[in-house]
C-alpha cells in the first residue's frame, strides 16, 4: 500500500501571492501604507514633525490586526464581530423563557368569561399558591444533624 506523509492541516492551508504574504496580507498592507502616507502628509501639511508625533501609525494598526492576527485561529474582524455581540449586545444574565402552547391554552379554557381584574386576581392566588409549595418543597435536615457539631 502506498502511503503519503500530509505536511499540514488542509484548513490551514492559505495559498501565497507574493513571496510568503497571502492576498488578504497583500491587500491589508498595501491599504495600511496608503493611510500611513496620507496620516503622514497631512501631518507635514499642518506643521507637525511625524517623527515626534506619530500619528500616521495609526493606520497600520487595523490593517496589521486584519492581515496578520487570527485570535483561535478565526480572522480578526470575525473575531471583533463576535466579541462585540457576546460581550456588549447580548445581555448578561440570559433569561430561559419558555412559550408553552398548551399552557396558553389551559389559561384561555380556564379564564374563559372572566373579565380581566379577575383574570389578574386569580393570576396571583396562583402564583402564591406555587411560592408556598415551593418553599414547602424545600429538604430539611433531620434535627440530629441539624444540632450535630
Amino acid at each position: 500500500m502506498i502511503e503519503v506523509a500530509v505536511p499540514q492541516d488542509i484548513r490551514e492551508f492559505e495559498p501565497t501571492l507574493l513571496g510568503f504574504l497571502t492576498t488578504r496580507q497583500v491587500v491589508c498592507g498595501g491599504l495600511g501604507l496608503v493611510g500611513i502616507y496620507g496620516i503622514w502628509a497631512m501631518e507635514k501639511s499642518l506643521g507637525l514633525d511625524p517623527m515626534e508625533v506619530p500619528l500616521y501609525l495609526i493606520a497600520a494598526v487595523p490593517a496589521g490586526l486584519i492581515g496578520w492576527f487570527k485570535p483561535y485561529g478565526i480572522k480578526f474582524e470575525k473575531f471583533m464581530a463576535t466579541a462585540f455581540v457576546s460581550n456588549i449586545i447580548a445581555p448578561s444574565k440570559r433569561v430561559y423563557k419558555i412559550d408553552n402552547y398548551y399552557t396558553q391554552m389551559e389559561k384561555e379554557i380556564l379564564y374563559a368569561g372572566m373579565s380581566e381584574e379577575e383574570i389578574a386576581k386569580a393570576e396571583k392566588a396562583e402564583s402564591k399558591k406555587k411560592a408556598r409549595r415551593k418553599k414547602k418543597a424545600r429538604y430539611k435536615l433531620p434535627q440530629e444533624l441539624r444540632d450535630y457539631k
